[in-house]
């Protein structure tokens, strides 16, 4: 069976060719401590700004959502909204009803895509929804550390991501293995490949094994250059897109 997805990655899909890139960077803890800035929010503007040429996405996670708040993670969207493809990285795993809302809240602050998890199986239902509001649904398939529990039922997982329609997959850097075996279902869905580097990818192998778009957070954040480290990583990545 081949799912062919939506048209609701599409703006990712033109930020990516116009870069160059399919970095995605992952905003989960401290930025940049080193730097002598007055408030978090502060240092996420001048490094979204440091990394424009190279980054064509940015997924932020739960520790900094809370931290930041509503507003000020609007207005970090709103700013960059043009150069960035914005990502939840809720991991929302809930009733439908409770996903619906909290994905409300995730589109008001301008995000253009929510990550939940499969197994409650709980999108199908309100993926319609989801739709209307533009906002991409991208499920979980597999983390990037080790997760029996999830990837022993891998299969039914990825069917159910079939039946849901998701606009695209999270399957971890680490298991190149889960990446084939999706791509061989569902070629034309975006498998987003986070784990690299602080977890064991390496740049670029996971776009060998099929995934379409790469997330790294801390080897970025952390580094004593994040221009540099983002540079670095696009050029390994542009070796395999390349050719």
């Amino acid at each position: 069976m081949q799912y062919e997805g939506s048209l609701s990655l599409e703006k990712l899909d033109k930020i990516a060719e116009i870069k160059d890139s399919r970095l995605i960077l992952a905003i989960d803890i401290g930025v940049l401590e080193e730097y002598s800035l007055a408030t978090e929010e502060t240092k996420i503007v001048s490094l979204l700004g440091l990394l424009k040429d190279y980054v064509v996405g940015v997924k932020f996670g739960l520790p900094t959502i809370i931290s930041l708040g509503y507003d000020k993670v609007k207005s970090i969207v709103k700013k960059f909204s043009d150069e960035y493809y914005f990502i939840a990285d809720l991991k929302i795993a809930d009733v439908p009803f409770i996903t619906l809302k909290t994905c409300e809240i995730v589109k008001s602050m301008g995000f253009n895509a929510a990550i939940i998890h499969l197994f409650t199986q709980s999108i199908h239902e309100i993926k319609h929804r989801l739709d209307e509001m533009k906002l991409a649904t991208i499920g979980v398939l597999t983390m990037s550390h080790n997760c029996p529990i999830i990837e022993k039922n891998f299969e039914e997982l990825l069917e159910y991501a079939i039946k849901a329609s998701v606009d695209g997959v999270v399957i971890g850097a680490t298991k190149p293995e889960y990446i084939r075996k999706f791509k061989g279902k569902c070629n034309n869905v975006k498998v987003f490949a986070p784990g690299i580097i602080c977890q064991g990818g390496k740049p670029g192998e996971s776009l060998k094994a099929g995934a379409d778009y790469e997330i790294v957070g801390r080897a970025i954040v952390q580094a004593s250059s994040p221009f540099e480290a983002a540079k670095y990583i696009v050029e390994l990545e542009r070796e395999v897109t390349h050719g």
